[in-house]
């Protein structure tokens, strides 16, 4: 019985959630010699995000034909959540290399040029809603 009931409110909670997401995807042109560098700067700093209020996920997208942009897809609660990760120190020190957390000098950027797109969800499937059980 219990499974029936949470299986019948999750659908209209995760929706709920799913269309009150904000999208935030940065992308990043990165010449193609330093894209494996980028990934490495991106695994160094795992997780400096994580514990930021609102924060619901991120993924880093590399490109696999011979464009040079690299998608940083992030998903946050509302607009506040992320205006309030972009003033806070975890994003300073989540921002720096490792080199420089330890007092060493900051590296060359690996990317060119570097914007911000702003998003929500405005349709799609519920490709995983529908194969919940019940």
């Amino acid at each position: 019985m219990i499974m029936s009931c949470c299986a019948m409110v999750l659908p209209a909670v995760v929706r709920h959630d799913r269309w009150m997401t904000i999208i935030k995807i940065n992308a990043i042109r990165v010449p193609r010699e330093s894209g494996d560098e980028l990934a490495h700067r991106f695994a160094a700093r795992a997780g400096a995000v994580d514990d930021a209020d609102g924060f619901q996920g991120y993924e880093l997208l590399k490109p696999t034909d011979d464009r040079d942009q690299w998608l940083v897809i992030t998903r946050w609660r509302d607009e506040e959540s992320f205006r309030a990760w972009l003033g806070s120190e975890s994003f300073t020190q989540g921002h720096r290399s490792a080199a420089e957390r330890q007092g060493g000098t900051t590296p060359k950027p690996v990317a060119s040029h570097s914007e911000v797109w702003s998003y929500v969800v405005a349709g799609g499937s519920d490709f995983l809603l529908d194969r919940l059980p019940g």
